[in-house]
């Protein structure tokens, strides 16, 4: 069967849809038909002669991951909406998170603390951020240091790390459930956060 969570690539791409595994089923907010819409803001920082392709289709597989069948009440309540258009207004209102989808290169990490450092100039503060294309987690987490020393140190903005794109293929969709389950997560220690009223 398709993966939902792969289904845009798979309809678009032969060889993509010869790949077939099981999927796991495992801020902004407004109701509407009774289900809660969480719109997560996505920034996007590719390293130069990059599109933005592969960090898209993993913005793309994450929220359709999200949006898959729960096993609690709660979460079969609330839709996902991951908003890739880059489009944060002056003035607008401060999600409970902006997730930063950064390719693990240094200059991309450049790219995304300049864009870290317009967004605290317009008071949004909340960010978490997930790596991509990476050799492995240690790798990850060590340029996630890097972003993240440097955010905080002159920015005073504390980043989450929520983990790494998996690779395509067989374990993809393991790695977006474990990657959507952090983003619950975040989300929810995010709006424990607004209700605190907490920095």
């Amino acid at each position: 069967m398709l993966n939902p969570a792969w289904r845009p690539a798979q309809r678009d791409n032969p060889t993509l849809q010869s790949i077939k595994h099981d999927y796991h089923q495992t801020a902004h907010r407004i109701m509407a038909n009774s289900r809660q819409i969480t719109t997560i803001p996505v920034i996007i920082s590719t390293k130069p002669g990059n599109d933005d392709s592969n960090l898209l289709y993993t913005a793309n597989a994450l929220e359709r991951q999200l949006n898959l069948p729960g096993p609690t009440r709660n979460e079969q309540s609330v839709e996902w909406r991951l908003d890739t258009s880059g489009m944060l207004a002056p003035g607008q209102a401060q999600p409970e998170q902006i997730l930063i989808l950064v390719d693990t290169d240094l200059a991309a990490l450049k790219k995304a603390y300049t864009r870290l450092k317009a967004l605290k100039h317009f008071r949004h503060t909340r960010f978490s951020v997930i790596m991509e294309n990476a050799r492995d987690e240690e790798t990850a987490r060590r340029y996630f240091r890097r972003l993240a020393m440097g955010s905080k140190k002159f920015l005073d903005l504390p980043l989450l790390f929520c983990g790494t794109s998996p690779e395509r293929g067989s374990h993809f969709s393991q790695g977006i459930a474990e990657l959507a389950q952090k983003v619950r997560q975040a989300t929810e220690l995010y709006a424990e956060i607004n209700q605190t009223g907490s920095h």
